[in-house]
């Protein structure tokens, strides 16, 4: 198998279908190993003491919900995983998992035909290329106890438009998401550290390469930085986001290259892709705005590098949060129309673009008018003006996406708690402290 995936990485394939086939074609033992049968579907017993058992595989097709729990030999037994290519060739258009499966196995969807899949919000993992070729998967949901996306998790999802992470998230691997060309919007919520890794000999570390339609990153508001990986320069480059044509990037914290702790061969090192980034805006919780990694040069120096990663000319509109320690050079964003600051003091800044101060319009909080206008660099614009400063740089919050509407109890008029809704006038209440009234007949 690992010659398979390292096929895989080392041509920067767009035949990952093949790839599949032939990973599938090697699973096909397993997919079709089973212990017993039961309404069209096929189990394998994990464990005779404690009654559980992984799904195997089915013979419907249709609308699939996967049982709890099944009845065999006068035993009842637990479904607690999806075995590894449990739907190879299977015309199952949707599928409910039931709260009993805890891990989803490598390849276990992959191929699929599915154009629905409801997870259930306890399951614990998700292999690798768990869904990976599933060309009618439109969106899904990760359960709120994942900590990492696995490798090749997505990729080929072609149809995939909207994914949201849970707020346990915390690493994303390579190829993840490779050509998910529908994807459109992404939120990392703040317990993300990692996107993919450095791998010496393989081409590309990247997790969302060949995006073509991602328009939006949000990087949510932590203390944390967030790591993005390097390239090894003797293969093919495919850097982050290569392919993607980002238009906007929210920074809620800083960003850092993932360099190798050591390696044995020179190396060039190359920036995630935002060149086609037209809106940036920096949240208070970032303090640099610099992407800082280190690399060995001639196996033996340690090299300290840094640079701006939105300083290309495409640039039209930034916004600079509270904390930055500096303001670095804009010198090249010969589109830039709006700067926004939102620091009372004037930053310590490299400078601006001739178009920028001829053209542009700097805004500044309110009361700090003649402190911008006297200012090193900042007084070089000739439009400044004042605003009311937000809350927050934009309408985003920071609070990740599956805060909002995760339901943590339903409640009765009388305000007891129910497991399932009950006849009668239901209130049901949200983490966010959002409650929603619905009558039950």
């Amino acid at each position: 198998m690992s010659l398979i995936l390292f096929l895989f990485m080392k041509h920067k394939t767009t035949f990952y279908r093949v790839v599949c086939a032939i990973a599938l074609s090697l699973l096909s033992p397993l997919s079709h190993a089973y212990d017993f049968e039961v309404d069209g579907n096929f189990y394998t017993l994990i464990s005779t003491s404690e009654r559980t058992v992984a799904f195997a595989g089915t013979n419907n097709s249709g609308d699939l919900m996967i049982p709890e729990t099944v009845t065999f030999s006068g035993k009842t037994l637990t479904v607690i995983d999806i075995e590894k290519g449990a739907f190879k060739g299977t015309d199952v258009k949707s599928v409910t998992i039931p709260r009993t499966v805890v891990n989803l196995r490598d390849y276990a969807m992959m191929n699929g035909t599915f154009e629905k899949v409801t997870l259930p919000n306890n399951m614990e993992s998700i292999g690798s290329w768990a869904f990976a070729g599933c060309e009618n998967l439109k969106s899904i949901n990760i359960p709120p106890n994942i900590i990492y996306i696995a490798e090749g998790t997505f990729s080929g999802c072609t149809n995939l438009y909207d994914i949201r992470f849970p707020n346990s998230l915390i690493y994303i691997f390579p190829e993840s998401f490779f050509d998910c060309k529908s994807l459109k919007k992404l939120r990392f919520p703040k317990k993300i550290n990692a996107l993919g890794y450095y791998r010496a000999n393989w081409d590309s570390s990247s997790c969302f390469a060949g995006c073509s339609s991602l328009d939006s990153i949000i990087i949510d508001d932590s203390n944390s930085a967030i790591g993005m990986a390097q390239q090894y320069s003797s293969h093919p480059i495919r850097t982050e986001f290569e392919g993607c044509l980002i238009s906007f990037v929210y920074v809620g914290r800083n960003i850092i290259g993932i360099t190798p702790p050591d390696y044995s061969s020179w190396a060039r090192l190359y920036l995630p892709n935002f060149k086609y980034v037209k809106e940036v805006v920096y949240g208070d919780s970032c303090t640099s705005m610099l992407y800082s990694y280190s690399y060995y040069y001639h196996y033996t120096t340690l090299k300290e590098d840094s640079t701006n990663l939105f300083s290309s000319s495409a640039l039209e509109q930034v916004t600079l949060g509270k904390n930055l320690d500096k303001i670095y050079s804009y010198s090249k964003n010969d589109n830039l129309k709006n700067v926004y600051v939102r620091a009372t003091f004037p930053q310590i800044a490299e400078g601006f673009s001739n178009y920028a101060y001829l053209y542009g319009k700097l805004y500044v909080p309110r009361g700090t008018l003649k402190a911008y206008q006297e200012a090193d660099v900042w007084k070089e614009f000739w439009n400044i003006e004042e605003y009311d400063v937000p809350e927050y740089p934009t309408d985003i919050r920071p609070v990740s996406v599956q805060e909002d509407n995760v339901l943590v109890g339903i409640y009765d008029i009388n305000g007891i708690k129910h497991d399932t809704p009950v006849k009668g006038l239901n209130i049901y209440r949200y983490k966010d402290g959002r409650a929603k009234k619905k009558f039950v007949k």
